[in-house]
């Protein structure tokens, strides 16, 4: 960017204005300098802010404006500078140790698929993901119950990608993708978890797991009637 006619003007009367002018990364050769000798610096130059000592967060925020995954090198970056950099690009979460709850609103809003950045995400923020993509469930380690019932109530055949699932889950899924309501005693939670382990094998080797699955829950029901 370049400087106003304000600037220039003002920078006959300033040293320091007029030194950054002409090289906005001498800012860093300024003690304190004033925030809007920052702005301008910052301004002129985004890279400018790495060279000023304690930024104000006016020059943190025209730095973010300009570049975004300039959040790196923000010391323990307030919430509004978080949310800003994640608004101006959602990939910038990945740069940012522990966001807030907000920010990573933000980011998943933008792009859900980020879920993968964020480190032991939030129920909320897993269920606001999977809402919006069912498969992104796969990229979760350890997802809550409830980002597991979202995946499942909107692609049954999620079930196959989820470590670990719940036995509320697991009988969803099974239910959901055989079309009926299935008693849940203990017996039959059990043999839902082996029939989910079983299909997940066949589908892994290109094998028909829908007619299997159909077999076994016919067997289930048969079972329920006994």
């Amino acid at each position: 960017m370049k400087a106003t006619i304000k600037e220039i003007l003002a920078s006959i009367f300033n040293s320091e204005l007029r030194k950054v002018l002409k090289n906005p990364i001498a800012i860093g050769s300024i003690v304190e300098p004033s925030e809007d000798l920052q702005c301008t610096a910052v301004r002129l130059d985004e890279h400018a802010i790495n060279m000023i000592s304690n930024p104000c967060e006016r020059a943190k925020k025209y730095a973010l404006l300009q570049n975004p995954y300039h959040i790196k090198f923000i010391d323990n970056p307030s919430e509004e500078l978080q949310i800003l950099a994640v608004t101006q690009n959602p990939d910038s979460i990945s740069l940012i140790e522990k966001p807030c709850i907000q920010a990573k609103f933000a980011c998943i809003f933008a792009k859900p698929e980020n879920i993968k950045f964020i480190k032991n995400p939030d129920k909320e923020i897993q269920v606001e993901a999977i809402r919006s993509c069912p498969n992104l469930i796969e990229e979760l380690e350890n997802p809550c119950e409830a980002a597991q019932l979202t995946a499942i109530l909107k692609s049954p055949e999620t079930i196959f990608s989820i470590k670990n699932p719940t036995g509320h889950a697991s009988l969803a899924a099974v239910e959901k993708m055989a079309g009926k309501r299935i008693f849940p005693s203990d017996k039959n939670l059990n043999a839902i978890y082996t029939i989910i382990q079983q299909c997940c094998k066949l589908k892994d080797n290109d094998l028909n797991y829908k007619e299997y699955l159909k077999n076994e829950i016919v067997k289930l029901s048969i079972n329920e009637v006994l």
